[in-house]
């Protein structure tokens, strides 16, 4: 319940980067979606399927690329 409200709040953002990360442990794939408000929001996988955190976090394009340094970056734009 807690993914459908948090992804109700991003809805008429305006997104500014996208960055896709994977790595060996978990989560094991991340997609960041980062708004113009410099707030973004997280997609995650620990498994499988994708699931989503439960609220949007502060921070912007840099905070996101320090979220777990172990994961490497596979696309960003």
């Amino acid at each position: 319940m807690a993914f459908k409200a948090a992804v109700a709040t991003i809805i008429g953002k305006t997104i500014k980067h996208v960055v896709v990360k994977e790595g060996d442990s978990s989560p094991r794939s991340q997609v960041f979606l980062v708004f113009t408000d410099d707030t973004y929001y997280e997609f995650y996988s620990t498994h499988g399927a994708i699931a989503g955190a439960g609220a949007e976090d502060i921070g912007g394009i840099e905070a996101v690329r320090r979220y777990l340094p172990e994961q490497r970056i596979v696309y960003e734009r």
